[in-house]
């Protein structure tokens, strides 16, 4: 969940907009959310607490990343307050809980700029972005969305940026770690969650293209108590790997009938999701170690891994959960274009975003370091938990991906890396 969803944008947001219950929702407000700023410059000061919004389905079917989302979120918060805080604030983060819906969504987000006054949003996932940009745009509140739709490897709205890697990288990395590994023939087993529906298509273009056959592609209904027709489909389609994506109680049954059907004798290859502690919880930390590789979003030498790690066991007694890692980084760079600008004025802030995260730079990957740097008036750049946050001019951040497998306490080994040039070379 990986946060990798697929919504239909402009019909959801066609449909909620024409909706005389939504249409205030939608036009209502000012046109503007610079509560809290004040200043100008890395030296400058805030009247106030700083509030983010965390957008996420707390509750749902989505009910796991929202988990996810607010673990980050709560990590860097204690970083960043333990470290000093925003120019000498501290922050706070505010839970909007979208129900998983899209509807819900607006009516979560309306709360958190209007009620809560949150400068910066993290979140939503791609089923809710098309019903939250049009108010992300109106109120001019930057957001930090975490979906891997390719329908945003072109985004050219200024106030959204994507804090998360893109289908169409993941999709690549298990490609290729498939092919590498000599997996010529590959069934695809996800389930009907957007996020599955959206990475499918990429991952079979990419496999394909690469020399590999698809032996047949099965969708997975999220919540049954068996899945055995579905099983028995895969392995009559005579694979040497599994590609797989679901959420972790219909992994667990999904694999509860893979032991029983063929005692795991293929291989699995796992979204990013697959590494999460609920995931390898609900298939047990055994199977996952013994049969599965996930590719998740990877972080150069030196980058924030080993940071978010550290400030993660002081809130979580538990391995860090898939996606996580996202949230934290989209707080992190947030809160250093605030700590840039000195200021909350929206404008400022989505302005300064790639000045904090962009080479060139001095390489940071923590609170403490980043801010040093900034009242030094260094110029920084900002590499996080997953990976570095170089964003290109659509918004979107590029970096390695891993190929990892859980060890017997649920931890992730690193067994290969992808560097962006690897996915690029065969993306051309």
């Amino acid at each position: 969940m990986s946060t990798r969803q697929q919504g239909g944008r402009a019909v959801v947001t066609a449909a909620l907009c024409t909706s005389a219950a939504l249409l205030a929702a939608c036009g209502s407000g000012s046109t503007s959310n610079s509560g809290g700023s004040s200043g100008s410059g890395p030296n400058s000061t805030l009247s106030a607490p700083v509030v983010f919004g965390d957008l996420a389905g707390f509750t749902g079917a989505e009910s796991t990343f929202g988990q996810a989302f607010n673990e980050g979120c709560q990590v860097a918060i204690k970083e960043i307050n333990d470290s000093g805080g925003i120019l000498g604030q501290k922050i706070q983060i505010s839970n909007g809980d979208e129900l998983s819906d899209p509807i819900d969504a607006v009516a979560a987000l309306q709360k958190l700029i209007n009620i809560d006054h949150a400068v910066g949003i993290i979140g939503p996932q791609t089923p809710e972005i098309g019903a939250t940009q049009p108010i992300i745009d109106r109120y001019h509140v930057p957001d930090m969305f975490q979906g891997g739709s390719t329908d945003f490897d072109k985004l050219s709205d200024k106030w959204v940026w994507r804090a998360s890697a893109s289908d169409s990288q993941e999709g690549v990395a298990m490609a290729l770690y498939a092919i590498k590994k000599g997996y010529k023939h590959a069934a695809i087993m996800f389930s009907t969650e957007a996020s599955g529906q959206t990475l499918k298509p990429v991952l079979q273009h990419i496999y394909e293209s690469l020399g590999g056959t698809v032996t047949t592609t099965v969708d997975v209904t999220m919540g049954q108590s068996s899945y055995r027709s579905e099983v028995a489909r895969v392995i009559d389609s005579h694979p040497d790997v599994i590609f797989t994506s679901a959420d972790p109680a219909t992994a667990g049954t999904l694999f509860s009938n893979f032991h029983e059907a063929n005692n795991f004798a293929i291989p699995f290859i796992g979204t990013d999701s697959t590494t999460g502690s609920d995931w390898v919880t609900a298939v047990g930390a055994q199977v996952a170690h013994d049969h599965l590789v996930s590719l998740i979003g990877g972080s150069e030498p030196g980058g924030g891994g080993s940071v978010f790690n550290t400030w993660y066991a002081k809130l979580y007694n538990h391995q860090p959960l898939a996606n996580a890692n996202y949230a934290y980084d989209a707080v992190m760079v947030l809160a250093l274009a605030i700590e840039y600008a000195g200021s909350t004025d929206p404008q400022a802030m989505v302005d300064a975003i790639p000045k904090v995260s962009n080479p060139p730079g001095q390489t940071v990957s923590d609170w403490a370091t980043a801010v040093k740097a900034l009242k030094a008036g260094t110029k920084i750049n900002y590499d996080g938990a997953s990976g570095p946050m170089d964003y290109n001019q659509y918004h979107n951040v590029f970096g390695p991906f891993d190929a990892v497998q859980v060890d017997l306490q649920g931890t992730s080994q690193i067994l290969q890396t992808f560097s962006a040039a690897d996915l690029g070379a065969v993306t051309k």
